[in-house]
């Protein structure tokens, strides 16, 4: 579950964190998450490239990636 948060930055400030997140190919959400969850102690684990695609790619309701995935390393 996530929430929405608003904060007050120096605007040079937000201007670096834009560039650094368009870099490495993440939004400001994912690398302020990030590092919020480093300063606190929490595990911190990328996302995975499916939750990423949420919304970019129709399956089925009944699509299972985990049985996709072990059947195309079969086939190899």
């Amino acid at each position: 579950m996530s929430t929405k948060a608003t904060i007050e930055v120096d605007l040079s400030l937000f201007e670096q964190l834009k560039k650094y997140a368009k870099s490495k190919g993440r939004t400001i959400t994912e690398v302020v998450e990030k590092q919020l969850k480093s300063l606190l102690g929490t595990e911190v684990k990328d996302k995975p490239v499916s939750s990423k695609l949420r919304g970019i790619v129709n399956l089925p309701e009944n699509f299972d990636y985990k049985e996709e995935l072990k059947n195309r390393s079969l086939e190899k």
